[in-house]
């Protein structure tokens, strides 16, 4: 590349940002010297309860910024109020007058809605020269009341003046070859109102792609609040079908359960209570006279045993002397106690 063709480029660039910095008015600003914050006011004292406070200082990526062409644009910080937004999709705050800087609109705010400042019989101005804010808009909802504009008492809010006078462009020599080497004019004249139909365009798209990306991530956010809801409720229903399913279940089953334990103890009583009878029935089919008769016969082998007793007593007392008849009396013992151990183990066998 030729070193009169980069002089030439270099020159087209610096017109062309000479002459975008002299599209369009001036913007207002915050200006950072003032309170910067102002009242909402929930009664004619603005005391009882105590205002809530904006902040104009706190727009986060969105500083609050005035326009006379565009309107208002920006956040500010409403604590129960939530974001302020002074260019909603749906709304938008813009000068009825420039002149004396009357507005009109609606801002929002994320919990209470919209902010009307074009309220019947109340006004809401930014002075062109000092950027003083003055007047009352209405905020609505249930954090809401008159905001309170104005720069009294502990709350003011000052933007830079939209109106002031531009200052003028002006290139500063350096000490550099394109300054030191005298640039030839360019043949070619270009025209200013091209540039601007080149720029204009340029910064339209942007705004439109801006105006279009916030409106679709404000659908998506509504889209996405009101899946949400939907899910929620879905849930909760889902949750209250089942509750009382699980409890006409449970309620149910126990109710069964307590049927059939009725039921089964009913057969258990009765099925003993039969068997008890059987028992009684049975046992009176045995003839009484078999136990009599087995008594009889116990008795009539005692007295056998009686009499063997006494005749082995009298055998022993004869044979050897009547100082045996202790140790046979021992023996007789031993006998008995051996017959009772006998019987009780018959007796184990059947029971």
């Amino acid at each position: 590349m030729r070193k009169n063709d980069f002089k030439k480029i270099l020159l087209l660039v610096i017109i062309f940002f000479v002459f975008d910095a002299n599209l369009g008015m001036a913007e207002g600003l915050v200006d950072y010297s003032a309170e910067n914050k102002v009242k909402v006011c929930r009664d004619v004292t603005c005391t009882n309860p105590p205002p809530e406070i904006i902040y104009f200082e706190n727009g986060g990526d969105s500083p609050l910024i005035v326009n006379v062409e565009k309107g208002l644009s920006g956040k500010a910080w409403g604590g129960e109020l939530g974001w302020v937004t002074f260019n909603p999709p749906y709304g938008g705050v813009f000068f009825a007058d420039i002149n004396t800087g009357l507005l009109k609109g609606t801002a929002w705010s994320e919990t209470s809605g919209a902010i009307n400042f074009s309220v019947t019989g109340q006004k809401v101005t930014i002075d062109p020269k000092t950027g003083e804010w003055n007047g009352y808009a209405f905020a609505s909802g249930p954090y809401g009341g008159w905001i309170k504009f104005d720069c009294k008492e502990d709350s003011c809010l000052k933007t830079t003046p939209y109106l002031e006078t531009k200052k003028e462009n002006k290139l500063e020599k350096k000490n550099t070859d394109v300054a030191e080497e005298k640039i030839e004019p360019i043949k070619t004249k270009i025209k200013k109102e091209k540039i601007n139909l080149n720029i204009i365009p340029f910064k339209d798209s942007f705004i439109n792609l801006f105006e279009g990306t916030k409106i679709a991530i404000n659908i998506s956010t509504n889209l996405f609040y009101k899946s949400f809801i939907n899910l929620f409720d879905g849930t909760k229903l889902a949750i209250n079908t089942s509750k009382d399913l699980f409890c006409n279940s449970f309620g149910n089953l126990f109710e069964g359960t307590k049927i059939y334990i009725n039921i089964t103890y009913s057969l258990m009583t009765n099925a003993f209570s039969n068997l008890n009878n059987l028992i009684v029935r049975e046992m009176n089919k045995i003839n009484g006279s078999t136990f009599i008769t087995s008594y009889n016969n116990t008795i009539t082998f005692s007295q056998k045993m009686t009499r063997t007793k006494n005749i082995a007593i009298e055998n022993f007392t004869n044979i050897i002397g009547g100082l045996n008849t202790d140790s046979y009396n021992q023996f007789y013992s031993y006998l008995k106690n051996s017959r009772s151990l006998l019987l009780s183990k018959v007796e184990g066998l059947f029971n």
